[in-house]
């Protein structure tokens, strides 16, 4: 807590002083506090960070955890239909890279009788088996590029919303060797979005501005490729494919949308640097989103179809050596 509220304070001490100043009116103040509010809840995206400096400090690993991470669903439900067709064949055991709280491995259980799911993060894995109630499935540490699990063991290798992340000539390398012959590699990568008929061109440009354009000096390098599309990806197999755009549209609050964009760690790294900075991109962006998509009261708790844009590419490992 100490770590949080430390953290907390200083940006409440801010923005009080930002409130204060004698050029401020109603609707700036508005603002101040709507941007306030979803710093607070993008800290949940921020979680393993705090998490690490509290074990540095008090020397305690044991604890219950008590918070979950703001989520969106990274693979879609005609994503898991493709992938258990294509790998039919694949009912033993699959590995998942990047857990997102355990909910990719979640979504492959019950189609095979084994899945590992894997990340780097202890307490992505420590909410993964809290909230897992499957036996099928277990969860360990450990990185892309090396996979602790036996040569030829596995049918499908996915890995969700990462591979940018990855040194990907190592990956392709330990996904390889780790699959039986004729076993699939699945690489799935999406972005967000949201949706109103006859609005497209105007919701793309908004996202595009603020995930792309104003954030282009804090966000990470390796975001490009996923801004491609995963297009410069190129899978080890001659066998292989690229679905695009698989779209998933499903109604969320308006605020959930916001708090998802305050918790980019590009935003977060703004915010770091000039709080106030960071304050005028959200409340920009919470403006003209919600222009984009006509609404009258643009209040947190406004439903509005929210849109993930999927790409995915999978790929199969030949049956033998020619």
């Amino acid at each position: 807590m100490v770590i949080l509220w430390d953290q907390v304070s200083q940006r409440f001490q801010k923005t009080s002083a930002s409130l204060q100043s004698s050029d401020q009116d109603l609707n700036i103040a508005c603002a101040f506090y709507e941007s306030l509010h979803g710093y607070i809840q993008a800290k949940w995206s921020t979680f393993s960070d705090i998490e690490q400096k509290a074990k540095d400090l008090t020397e305690c690993e044991n604890y219950q955890q008590q918070t979950r991470r703001f989520s969106l669903p990274f693979l879609s439900d005609e994503q898991i239909a493709f992938i258990r067709n294509t790998a039919r064949k694949a009912v033993q055991r699959c590995i998942g890279c990047w857990l997102w709280n355990g909910y990719n491995a979640r979504l492959l259980g019950p189609f095979f009788l084994h899945v590992t799911g894997t990340d780097i993060s202890n307490a992505q894995l420590e909410i993964a088996v809290q909230d897992c109630d499957s036996s099928n499935i277990k969860y360990q540490i450990g990185s892309a590029e090396k996979i602790e699990l036996p040569s030829s063991s596995v049918q499908l290798v996915t890995a969700c919303q990462c591979a940018h992340f990855f040194d990907l000539p190592k990956f392709f390398e330990e996904a390889d060797r780790v699959l039986v012959p004729n076993g699939v590699l699945a690489i799935s990568g999406c972005n967000l979005s949201a949706w109103k008929e006859g609005h497209e061109k105007e919701i793309t440009e908004v996202f595009k501005e603020f995930n792309i354009d104003r954030l282009k000096n804090y966000r990470d390098d390796e975001l490009q490729l996923l801004d491609n599309w995963n297009q410069d990806i190129t899978l080890p197999y001659t066998e292989s494919v690229r679905i695009f755009p698989i779209n998933l549209v499903f109604p969320r609050p308006f605020g959930d949308i916001v708090g998802q964009v305050t918790s980019w760690s590009g935003v977060q790294r703004m915010f770091q640097e000039d709080a106030q900075k960071g304050d005028e991109l959200i409340r920009d962006f919470r403006y003209k989103l919600a222009n984009a998509l006509e609404l009258d009261a643009p209040t947190d708790d406004a439903i509005v179809t929210c849109k993930i844009i999927h790409v995915l590419l999978m790929g199969r490992k030949p049956s033998s050596l020619i």
